[in-house]
């Protein structure tokens, strides 16, 4: 098993040198963290596609031998 290691996004980085953020800033780190999240998730569930592919593969060339 991979395990990734999640990097320190801008908005985090912001919040951490600027503690007081605009409603406008909180928004958009808002919907930036999101996005990384779901960009995360569809890197993840690529690998578990590819894994699942190379699987039946494997099973269709054993049961051809």
């Amino acid at each position: 098993m991979t395990r990734t290691i999640q990097a320190h996004s801008i908005c985090t980085i912001k919040k951490t040198l600027k503690p007081k953020l605009t409603e406008a800033e909180e928004i958009t780190c808002d919907i930036l963290a999101i996005c990384d999240s779901m960009n995360k998730l569809c890197e993840t569930l690529s690998r578990l596609d590819y894994v699942l592919q190379r699987k039946n593969i494997e099973k269709s060339l054993q049961r051809s031998v």
